[in-house]
């Protein structure tokens, strides 16, 4: 990387870096940012030059096509225009990137498509006047203060596993904190991987739990509104309660 863009980390810490000082593993420093809505970061590798669609404009192949024209031949007025520069540091957004990121499957094109407005995305004509690069664990970036966040939440979190099943193994605890609710929230991330986090956010909490439920009866037996009210991973609309 330029020592041009390195001098403009001083604020961030490489997240390779804080995995290795706090001994845990990749995906689970990426769960614990999505629990406690820890921003991670990402820095822009060239100029870009992208227009945004609502998601409602762009339903049908019909409708992709009149805006692919109306951004060509109109040069985009009136629609949602933004660029970014080399070295930009920008937000990695939306649950889908998260999880592509734990499974080493995230692009430069995912991130933005959500880094504005998870209502809004990026088309594929967007690739003939744009470069898109593939991205690994080590571009991503976390703010200082948020790696002391990340830090306090662990140790949080070994002091719930502590009062659930007795002292353990600090280290052990660090590693692989086991909370019943850490061990919901695995399970609710890996479900949500692959959905629409807006029809998500739609859904009546009772049937979102019958399907974790589904996924392990034992783990899901009681206790939702507890669960609803701790999570902070997805912001359920107004009216979808949990009994």
């Amino acid at each position: 990387m330029d020592k041009e863009i390195d001098q403009m980390f001083f604020e961030y810490l490489p997240a390779t870096e804080l995995i290795d000082k706090l001994k845990i593993q990749r995906r689970d420093l990426v769960i614990r940012a999505m629990r406690k809505q820890v921003p991670l970061y990402y820095p822009v590798r060239s100029e870009k030059s992208l227009t945004y669609y609502p998601i409602d404009k762009t339903e049908t192949p019909l409708k992709i096509i009149w805006m692919a024209i109306r951004t060509f031949l109109l040069l985009s007025i009136g629609l949602d225009n933004r660029r970014y520069s080399t070295g930009q540091i920008i937000q990695i957004r939306g649950m889908n990137t998260l999880n592509a990121l734990v499974t080493n499957s995230l692009n430069e094109s995912l991130i933005f498509s959500y880094c504005y407005d998870t209502d809004s995305v990026i088309q594929r004509h967007e690739y003939f006047r744009n470069k898109f690069h593939p991205v690994s664990f080590d571009d991503v970036l976390v703010h200082i203060d948020d790696a002391l966040e990340l830090k306090q939440t662990l140790q949080n979190e070994q002091k719930e596993l502590e009062e659930e099943v007795g002292n353990l193994d600090a280290q052990d605890a660090l590693i692989k904190p086991k909370t019943k609710q850490a061990q919901r929230e695995e399970i609710f991330l890996t479900w949500l991987a692959g959905k629409d986090e807006l029809e998500v956010s739609k859904m009546k909490k009772e049937d979102v739990w019958a399907e974790l439920r589904s996924i392990d009866p034992h783990l899901f037996v009681s206790e939702p509104k507890n669960f609803f009210r701790i999570q902070q991973i997805i912001t359920f609309k107004s009216g979808r309660k949990a009994s």
